[in-house]
């Protein structure tokens, strides 16, 4: 409502200036009134029209011999006072500037986010020569081969453009750096002129350093923040936006809102801006191709001669299918002094064609062998690297995959009632596979001279002697019970006293798998493996509570009821299986490789087409109870029965799962009859597989164990700044004891850095050897990092004990590397900006500045100087003589009025 009003031909007088207050002020090139606290009309209108009406109300019925014209003369200096005292509110000052022509500012900002270091392969021919024909320092290399920063830098580097000289020409340059954060005036391109030297020199070694490693950026806020918000709105004399205009860290629900930040920002500048925005546009919108190694999943712990199945998984993107890559596996072993890395096998993979409504896949390489000697290995795999890959920094799997070998075998106890069909191809198939399972089997039913069956030749007992394999004559005493790693327990009367089978028997599985027993001498400390095979006469039946088979049934996480009659009459049709979300995902029971494919297999037997699990006949129905399932792990369930009065939604019946047990795991079997699954195929590929695999899983606690130190980082992989480093370890004394320390050392050091101490304390409340610690993931720099016990960190540690992990930035620049134009397109459309380039019969089309021509830029902007205000200085005249004055003149003049009219 008030403008600046000059008043320096008014203030030439001493008077005034005492009666203004102006004694003090610097009076400079501009001298003018202004209001410091202006109020908007509306509100002064709201203020004075009730204060004019109850002024002229008061006074109009005023009484006395007042006339109208009395009236009205109080009632104006009434009014003078209240508007006097607005004023003062508004606070009213004489304010003098000095003002100075200063150069105008050109801001180039610079894209330095994960997705400018990507290399576009798959760059058109065309604008490869092009880009080419401008490089300089890169002048001979092949553009495909570039990350999208290096080719930047070179063109605004480049002595025959002289990009950044002739923008200095026109204004002061400004380079501001953008991804997750802004950083302006970095890095300092110009030095400051010398004696004499009117511009600033270029430095071209400054954007040497420059790298694309942001981990995220959003390219609509990024330009908001830097223009908008840069405080250099007024004397810009342009922007130059450097981008491939790629927008990551934005979760599916926030895109929406993305797109309504960026058409804001478009509207903002374009209605608050008059200078030029020019974008340089970098990349290809064709989605890259690469090939990315992802992990490799098999078994830590095995036995010499056992066979190895290790699945090195790769994701392939944007690949038609049909190509052909090698897969190599690498090992180390970590025995041998100086050992290095070597080729182990490779395989060759034809890749296949993108999930539906996908632009990759992600595929697996199986392969299997049988290590020869005992030892720790690591391995890793490689994917060859094509010549048009995106990035050649991700084909190798990180972590490696540590794996080691002990030179025993698995020892299994298998005892059986009768010989059922299970038993008979059960025990066939460990006895054969004597590369990896010593077997004994005690069949209670045979009489007392029958041989019982083993696995044949000569095995290690607990002190490393040679012996004999010799078939059983009676059960295992608790000592010798002890040397075992697994029990099979299959339909076992629990009253028999054959075989030395008697009222201690089953108390000694149950310390078998609950602690492993320990004997004096022994190794293991491990609870052993029990694996239950459920039968219609004797296990489970009289194993419930009360039944003399207790000593095992509590063990079970399940009760123990005798079904109905009715449960075994009809078996005229097989039941199918369903698999779990826990069987899903489980190896165990991972018979094709693709999960959809191998659900199904689970759960669609079709014998005419040869096709799925023959199913089974016949199943104890299991009565799952809360309490007693706590920690069992269901895999496998009925396709349809459930318990009588079930609820609609509850699950059907139980046929496998485990339950760790103390120190071991029991694994049940709630159906007799797998040996089915040999049904046209034999042994191999289902049956077999399966039982070995269950074998070996149960005895992993047993292996695991054997060591008297582990070490483990809690992930292989973690996020810089988001994940903290969790390290656990276990430290037992030379009798498998805790050791007794409040807390131990170990070490970690990042790959070519120095390495750095980490305190574990021991677990609060617990006794059992276990330490804990936490490295916090803010203080971790991106790499790979090892971290160790050795003999220096405790006495107790024999040798050297290590784990490996890997700390990485967040990887939401590499989900898409595409370029995308949109946003800058839309920003250069509306500020009238574009580049117009002919193209064929079309004539001339408008598009966004390619790299190679942003030699044209500094051409098209208009330099210049700006008034810009260099100090100031104010005077407030609100607090001076002249405004109590008049307020002591309007106040005596409406007193005297008041005094002749005797109203007081």
């Amino acid at each position: 409502m008030f403008a600046q009003i000059d008043v320096r031909g008014l203030l030439d007088s001493p008077f005034l200036k005492w009666l203004f207050n102006l004694q003090d002020l610097r009076f400079g090139k501009e001298v003018f009134l202004e209001l410091q606290n202006p109020l908007q009309p509306w509100l002064l209108v709201l203020i004075l029209a009730p204060v004019i009406f109850l002024v002229g109300l008061v006074y109009y019925k005023e009484a006395g011999s007042a006339g109208t014209l009395s009236k009205g003369v109080m009632a104006g200096m009434r009014l003078l006072v209240v508007l006097l005292a607005l004023v003062i509110f508004m606070e009213p000052v004489v304010k003098s500037e000095n003002t100075d022509l200063f150069r105008k500012v050109v801001l180039v900002m610079i894209d330095t986010s994960g997705s400018m270091s990507t290399v576009d392969k798959n760059l058109s021919d065309e604008e490869a020569k092009k880009i080419a024909e401008g490089l300089y320092n890169l002048q001979g290399e092949d553009v495909k081969k570039l990350k999208r920063l290096d080719y930047v830098k070179d063109f605004l580097t480049n002595p025959s453009i002289k990009f950044f000289e002739r923008l200095e020409e026109k204004g002061t340059v400004k380079v501001v750096l953008f991804d997750s954060k802004i950083r302006y005036d970095e890095p300092k391109v110009f030095e400051q002129p010398g004696e004499g030297e009117e511009r600033r020199k270029f430095k071209p070694e400054a954007l040497a350093p420059v790298e694309a490693e942001g981990m995220e950026t959003n390219v609509p806020g990024a330009v908001r923040d830097a223009i908008i918000k840069s405080g250099i709105e007024s004397g810009v004399a342009g922007v130059i936006i450097i981008s491939d205009g790629r927008t990551s860290g934005i979760s599916p629900q926030d895109l929406k809102l993305n797109q309504t930040l960026a058409e804001k920002v478009i509207g903002k500048i374009v209605s608050e801006i008059d200078y030029p925005i020019y974008c340089v546009w970098v990349g290809t919108p064709e989605p890259p191709r690469n090939l990315m190694a992802k992990r490799i999943e098999g078994p830590v712990k095995s036995t010499k001669d056992s066979k190895i199945n290790l699945d090195v998984y790769f994701r392939a993107e944007q690949y038609s299918g049909g190509e052909q890559v090698e897969v190599i596996l690498e090992r180390l072993d970590l025995d041998k002094k100086g050992g290095k890395w070597e080729a182990f096998d490779t395989k060759k993979v034809t890749l296949l064609p993108p999930e539906e409504g996908k632009t990759g896949r992600e595929m697996k390489v199986r392969f299997e062998f049988k290590p020869k000697e005992k030892g720790r290995y690591q391995f890793r795999a490689k994917v060859e690297l094509l010549d048009d890959e995106a990035d050649p920094t991700d084909n190798m799997t990180k972590p490696p995959h540590r794996l080691d070998v002990t030179d025993r075998r698995i020892k299994v106890l298998y005892v059986e009632g009768t010989p059922r069909w299970e038993y008979r191809y059960l025990k066939n198939v460990l006895i054969r596979k004597k590369d990896e399972f010593v077997v004994w089997c005690l069949l209670l039913s045979a009489d007392m001279e029958f041989p019982q069956e083993h696995t044949q030749g000569r095995y290690l007992d607990k002190n490393g002697n040679e012996k004999p394999i010799e078939p059983l004559k009676k059960f295992p005493d608790k000592e010798e019970l002890m040397e075992f790693d697994v029990i099979i327990w299959g339909d076992v009367d629990p009253t028999i006293t054959r075989y030395n089978m008697g009222p201690d028997t089953l108390a000694n599985v149950r310390e078998f798998v609950e602690t492993g027993g320990a004997p004096e001498g022994s190794q293991a400390i491990g609870g052993g493996g029990l694996i239950c095979i459920l039968g219609e006469n004797f296990f489970p039946r009289l194993y419930g509570e009360g039944n003399a088979g207790w000593e095992l049934g509590k063990m079970l996480p399940f009760t123990i009821r005798e079904p109905k009659t009715e449960f075994y009459k009809d078996r005229t049709e097989s039941f199918k299986f369903k698999l779990t979300d826990s069987g899903r995902t489980s190896p165990l029971f991972m018979f094709k490789e693709d999960p959809q494919e191998n659900e199904r297999y689970w759960s669609s037997w079709k014998s005419e087409e040869h096709y799925g699990l023959p199913g089974s006949f016949w199943f104890w129905p299991i009565e799952e109870d809360p309490a007693q399932k706590q920690g069992a792990k269901v895999f496998v369930r009925h396709e349809k029965a459930k318990p009588e009065k079930a609820e609609e939604d509850a699950p059907t019946y139980a046929l496998f799962f485990e339950k760790d047990y103390g120190k071991g795991i029991i694994f049940v079997s709630a159906i007799d009859d797998t040996w089915r699954w040999r049904y046209e195929y034999g042994d191999e590929p289902y049956f077999a597989p399966f039982w070995l695999r269950i074998v070996k899983r149960v005895a992993e606690h047993r292996f695991q164990s054997e060591t008297r130190y582990l070490l483990d980082a809690d992930r292989d992989v973690y996020v810089k700044g988001k994940h903290d480093i969790n390290v656990e370890a276990k430290v037992l004394g030379e009798n498998f004891q805790p050791i007794g320390l409040e807390e131990i050392t170990v070490r970690y050091k990042r790959r070519g850095g120095e390495s750095h101490d980490l305190i574990l304390k021991r677990r609060e409340g617990e006794d059992t050897g276990r330490y804990t610690g936490v490295i916090p993931g803010r203080d971790m720099e991106t790499g790979d990092y090892e971290i160790w016990l050795e003999e220096s960190a405790t006495p107790h540690a024999e040798s050297r004990v290590d784990d490996f992990f890997t700390v990485k930035l967040e990887d939401r620049e590499s989900a898409d590397r595409t370029a995308d134009p949109t946003f800058l397109t839309a920003l250069a459309a509306e500020t009238g900006t574009c580049y117009k380039e002919a193209e064929g019969e079309n004539g001339k089309v408008e598009r966004l500045f390619p790299i190679y021509a942003i030699g044209e830029i500094p051409d098209k902007i208009e330099g210049g100087d700006v008034p810009v205000v260099v100090s100031v200085s104010n005077a407030p005249i609100w607090a001076s003589w002249l405004f109590l004055l008049l307020i002591l003149v309007f106040l005596c003049v409406e007193w005297i009025v008041r005094k002749s009219r005797k109203l007081i």
